[in-house]
Protein backbone atom coordinates (compact mmCIF):
# COMPACT_ATOMS: atom_id res chain seq x y z
CA UNK A 1 0.00 0.00 0.00
CA UNK A 2 1.66 3.49 -1.09
CA UNK A 3 -0.72 6.46 0.40
CA UNK A 4 -1.14 9.47 -2.22
CA UNK A 5 1.42 12.09 -2.38
CA UNK A 6 -1.08 14.31 -1.55
CA UNK A 7 -1.77 12.77 1.60
CA UNK A 8 1.98 13.69 2.71
CA UNK A 9 1.11 17.14 1.18
CA UNK A 10 -2.17 17.26 3.94
CA UNK A 11 0.32 16.12 6.64
CA UNK A 12 2.70 18.99 6.35
CA UNK A 13 0.12 21.30 6.12
CA UNK A 14 -1.76 20.20 9.31
CA UNK A 15 1.18 20.10 11.27
CA UNK A 16 1.92 23.90 9.25
CA UNK A 17 -1.50 25.27 10.57
CA UNK A 18 -0.76 23.10 14.03
CA UNK A 19 2.65 24.57 15.28
CA UNK A 20 1.89 28.20 14.16
CA UNK A 21 -1.70 28.21 15.65
CA UNK A 22 -0.39 27.02 18.90
CA UNK A 23 2.69 29.45 19.00
CA UNK A 24 0.35 32.79 17.85
CA UNK A 25 -2.96 31.72 19.38
CA UNK A 26 -6.36 32.80 17.83
CA UNK A 27 -5.02 36.24 17.57
CA UNK A 28 -3.68 34.42 14.52
CA UNK A 29 -6.10 35.65 11.50
CA UNK A 30 -5.95 32.26 10.03
CA UNK A 31 -3.37 30.91 6.97
CA UNK A 32 -3.98 32.07 2.91
CA UNK A 33 -3.43 29.76 0.27
CA UNK A 34 0.21 31.54 -0.58
CA UNK A 35 1.65 30.92 3.15
CA UNK A 36 0.59 27.50 3.64
CA UNK A 37 1.95 26.49 -0.23
CA UNK A 38 5.46 28.27 0.55
CA UNK A 39 5.95 27.53 4.10
CA UNK A 40 4.48 23.73 4.07
CA UNK A 41 6.35 23.23 0.74
CA UNK A 42 3.32 21.91 -0.95
CA UNK A 43 2.59 23.12 -4.80
CA UNK A 44 0.05 25.97 -4.63
CA UNK A 45 -2.69 24.13 -6.97
CA UNK A 46 -2.22 21.04 -4.75
CA UNK A 47 -2.34 23.02 -1.52
CA UNK A 48 -5.52 24.42 -2.76
CA UNK A 49 -7.30 20.88 -3.43
CA UNK A 50 -5.91 19.86 -0.15
CA UNK A 51 -7.10 22.06 2.04
CA UNK A 52 -10.28 21.39 0.11
CA UNK A 53 -10.33 17.34 1.53
CA UNK A 54 -9.26 18.83 4.83
CA UNK A 55 -11.94 21.13 5.09
CA UNK A 56 -14.79 18.35 3.90
CA UNK A 57 -12.82 16.09 6.44
CA UNK A 58 -14.09 18.78 9.42
CA UNK A 59 -9.89 19.29 9.86
CA UNK A 60 -10.02 22.15 8.78
CA UNK A 61 -12.13 25.40 7.93
CA UNK A 62 -12.10 27.94 5.55
CA UNK A 63 -13.52 31.68 5.71
CA UNK A 64 -13.67 35.28 3.80
CA UNK A 65 -10.97 37.68 5.71
CA UNK A 66 -12.16 41.53 5.46
CA UNK A 67 -10.30 41.74 2.06
CA UNK A 68 -12.09 38.95 0.55
CA UNK A 69 -9.22 36.30 0.37
CA UNK A 70 -9.96 33.24 1.40
CA UNK A 71 -8.15 31.75 4.58
CA UNK A 72 -8.08 28.60 6.66
CA UNK A 73 -7.75 27.78 10.04
CA UNK A 74 -8.12 24.78 12.51
CA UNK A 75 -11.68 23.69 13.65
CA UNK A 76 -12.72 22.36 16.63
CA UNK A 77 -11.21 19.65 18.13
CA UNK A 78 -8.20 20.32 15.74
CA UNK A 79 -5.49 18.84 18.02
CA UNK A 80 -7.09 15.92 18.69
CA UNK A 81 -8.05 14.79 15.26
CA UNK A 82 -5.55 11.42 14.28
CA UNK A 83 -3.38 10.79 11.70
CA UNK A 84 -6.16 8.38 10.80
CA UNK A 85 -8.22 11.64 10.17
CA UNK A 86 -6.06 13.01 8.27
CA UNK A 87 -5.42 10.04 6.20
CA UNK A 88 -8.80 9.32 5.44
CA UNK A 89 -9.46 13.19 4.44
CA UNK A 90 -7.33 13.10 1.45
CA UNK A 91 -7.84 8.56 0.95
CA UNK A 92 -10.68 8.04 1.50
CA UNK A 93 -12.18 5.00 3.78
CA UNK A 94 -8.64 2.72 4.29
CA UNK A 95 -9.36 -0.20 2.91
CA UNK A 96 -6.17 -2.18 2.58
CA UNK A 97 -7.58 -5.76 1.24
CA UNK A 98 -10.04 -3.85 -0.95
CA UNK A 99 -8.48 -5.40 -4.06
CA UNK A 100 -9.28 -8.77 -2.95
CA UNK A 101 -11.89 -11.21 -5.09
CA UNK A 102 -14.52 -12.29 -1.67
CA UNK A 103 -15.13 -15.11 -3.72
CA UNK A 104 -11.89 -16.28 -4.03
CA UNK A 105 -10.86 -19.45 -1.98
CA UNK A 106 -7.62 -17.42 -0.74
CA UNK A 107 -10.03 -14.75 0.68
CA UNK A 108 -12.21 -17.29 2.43
CA UNK A 109 -9.73 -19.08 4.41
CA UNK A 110 -7.81 -16.14 5.53
CA UNK A 111 -10.31 -12.95 5.30
CA UNK A 112 -10.85 -13.33 9.10
CA UNK A 113 -7.14 -12.70 9.85
CA UNK A 114 -7.39 -9.77 6.93
CA UNK A 115 -9.87 -8.16 8.42
CA UNK A 116 -8.39 -8.11 11.74
CA UNK A 117 -5.03 -6.66 10.45
CA UNK A 118 -7.16 -3.69 8.91
CA UNK A 119 -8.81 -3.40 12.57
CA UNK A 120 -5.40 -3.10 13.80
CA UNK A 121 -3.67 -0.47 11.18
CA UNK A 122 -6.49 1.69 11.74
CA UNK A 123 -6.29 1.15 15.31
CA UNK A 124 -2.63 2.20 15.43
CA UNK A 125 -2.93 5.11 12.85
CA UNK A 126 -5.90 6.58 15.54
CA UNK A 127 -3.56 6.49 18.55
CA UNK A 128 -1.50 9.12 16.97
CA UNK A 129 -3.02 13.04 17.09
CA UNK A 130 -2.00 16.04 15.70
CA UNK A 131 -1.18 17.57 19.74
CA UNK A 132 0.61 14.11 20.03
CA UNK A 133 2.79 14.47 17.15
CA UNK A 134 3.66 18.18 17.13
CA UNK A 135 4.83 17.62 20.64
CA UNK A 136 7.17 14.53 19.34
CA UNK A 137 8.20 16.85 16.85
CA UNK A 138 9.02 19.60 18.68
CA UNK A 139 11.01 17.29 21.67
CA UNK A 140 14.53 18.34 21.52
CA UNK A 141 17.31 15.79 21.32
CA UNK A 142 18.55 14.87 24.59
CA UNK A 143 22.67 14.09 24.82
CA UNK A 144 24.63 11.96 26.32
CA UNK A 145 26.64 13.96 29.08
CA UNK A 146 30.27 13.18 28.70
CA UNK A 147 32.60 13.52 32.20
Amino acid sequence: MQLKRETDYALRIVFYIGEQWAEKGRSSCGFDLSELSMQAGVPRLAAGRVCGYLENGGIIVSYRADSGELRWRPCEGFYGRTMLDIIEAVEGQVQLFAVFDRKNRFFGMYGAKLRRLQSRFCAVFSEFSVEELLKVRKKPEKRKKRW
